[in-house]
């Protein structure tokens, strides 16, 4: 419900489960969560799949997108190409940015981590500052 939000943060996201079979830790990943190449298993991580669900003219929030460049379990491309969905598909003119950061996952240094911390603070003052706050919807019926 991206109605309840004015502005989100993904930081080194998983976000295309179904493409889990691309990335160099898969056999982690689906014993917790299945398999791509199983029909049961492709069923449920389409379900939580991001990138398949990035609906057309919808209004999204401010979005922030972070990668790794040396993350060893989220490959670049993979919060990229979501990124670049949901600005192509979004009706507002709301930003949709896209931050890469040399590690990711643990592998940051601490000058890269102050620096993380500092964009993700500065894009929320940005974003949330005067009357960009969206109202949650009024709840109707019950």
């Amino acid at each position: 419900q991206p109605e309840f939000f004015a502005a989100a943060v993904l930081e080194f996201p998983s976000l295309i489960p179904t493409r889990f079979d691309q990335q160099a830790d898969v056999y982690l990943q689906e014993d917790e969560f299945g398999s791509p190449s199983d029909s049961a298993g492709f069923i449920h991580l389409h379900r939580m799949d991001v990138y398949h669900h990035v609906e057309p003219n919808q209004d999204y929030p401010a979005l922030l997108f972070t990668a790794g460049r040396d993350d060893p379990r989220i490959p670049l491309w993979e919060p990229a190409k979501v990124a670049a969905k949901f600005e192509i598909r979004r009706a507002n003119d709301q930003p949709t940015l896209f931050r890469v950061y040399e590690g990711g996952h643990g592998k940051s240094s601490s000058d890269e981590k102050v620096r993380m911390l500092a964009d993700k603070f500065a894009f929320f003052s940005w974003q949330l500052e005067g009357n960009n706050t969206p109202q949650p919807p009024v709840p109707t019926g019950q």
